[in-house]
């Protein structure tokens, strides 16, 4: 019944309209996001050449995926999905492709770190929908310039623990206080 009414809202709001406002947003974000150094953008940024689907997968400099993700959704309020995104060969290729000087150094030292403290081992993916607005990519694009400006300040402030995920050194949350 959920996806029935999904569609009868999208085909009444109409795709062309959604794919519109989908690659508007896109294109937004991906010029103000080229406009920083430090951020490192998987696949072609002209869409144009190369239309993409309302996703932007990126990287910090120097940072690690995970805790960029742990970051943004800590003191920014925004979810993104941080890893191999269930697409773990097309990721891996598209990190060799990018970065195989430093994957090939660092897979030589593999035997002495956990595979989680390598920033080149996934990515970061931040995803448009319909309901999300160029305010929102602009709040979005300030917490990458103050993540990349304070990138020490945040790192100091977390751990990793076994499972791989950064947590927080002051807060944590648990669902047990809610569910």
């Amino acid at each position: 019944i959920n996806l029935g009414a999904a569609i009868h809202i999208l085909d009444s709001i109409g795709m062309d309209f959604v794919l519109k406002k989908d690659m508007d947003l896109t294109n937004y974000c991906l010029n103000k996001m080229l406009k920083y150094n430090d951020v490192v953008i998987y696949g072609e940024t002209c869409t144009e050449t190369c239309p993409r689907a309302g996703t932007i997968s990126f990287n910090i400099k120097k940072m690690n995926h995970g805790l960029v993700a742990a970051i943004l959704n800590d003191y920014f309020n925004i979810a993104v999905r941080n890893e191999c995104f269930c697409a773990h060969p097309y990721v891996e290729k598209m990190l060799e492709l990018t970065h195989s000087e430093e994957i090939n150094h660092a897979k030589e030292k593999l035997h002495q770190m956990a595979w989680h403290t390598e920033p080149w081992m996934g990515m970061v993916r931040v995803s448009f929908g319909m309901y999300n607005d160029k305010t929102e990519v602009d709040l979005f694009i300030a917490a990458i310039k103050d993540i990349i400006i304070n990138s020490d300040n945040y790192s100091k402030k977390y751990t990793i623990n076994i499972h791989g995920d950064y947590t927080h050194k002051d807060f944590s949350f648990s669902s047990k206080d809610y569910f």
